[in-house]
C-alpha cells in the first residue's frame, strides 16, 4: 500500500425496500426481499488543504467516466468538503482550482495562511458560489 490509498474512501451501503403487497410472492420472503436490495456506491474525500487540487481532479475523473452522477452520495471533510460542494453546485474543477490559487497567492501576499485563511476562503466562496 502507498499513502495515496488512504486519500479516497469508497463507501457503500444497501437499502432494502420492504415489499408492501397482499399477494404472496412465488419465492421465499427472504429471497424476495434480498432481490429488492439496491447497492449504492458513494465517495468520501478526506481532509487536508493541500489535497484540494487532488480531490478536484478525482471528482472530475469520476464524473467524466460516469462513476459520479447527480444521484451519487458524496461526502467530505475540510478540503474534501470544499471539493464536494464545488462539484455539487456545478463549478468546473478548473475554476475551483483557480480559486485555490488565488487564495494561496493572497496568503503569500499577507505573510501566510495562519489566521487569514478562513476570511479569504469565505470571500472566494462568496464570489464563486451561485
Amino acid at each position: 500500500r502507498d499513502n495515496h490509498s488512504k486519500l479516497l474512501v469508497l463507501f457503500c451501503f444497501r437499502i432494502t425496500i420492504q415489499p408492501f403487497s397482499l399477494v404472496q410472492p412465488s419465492i421465499p420472503y427472504e429471497a424476495y426481499c434480498a432481490s429488492l436490495s439496491i447497492m449504492i456506491i458513494g465517495y468520501s474525500l478526506s481532509p487536508g488543504g493541500l489535497l484540494l487540487p487532488y480531490h478536484l481532479g478525482v471528482l472530475q475523473s469520476l464524473s467524466t467516466n460516469n462513476y459520479v452522477t447527480p444521484d451519487t452520495p458524496l461526502a467530505g471533510s475540510s478540503a474534501g468538503s470544499i471539493a464536494v460542494c464545488s462539484h455539487a453546485v456545478g463549478i468546473p474543477s478548473t475554476e475551483a482550482l483557480e480559486g485555490t490559487i488565488r487564495i494561496s497567492d493572497r496568503c503569500l501576499e499577507q505573510g501566510g495562511a495562519r489566521g487569514r485563511l478562513l476570511p479569504l476562503l469565505r470571500k472566494e466562496l462568496d464570489d464563486m458560489l451561485p
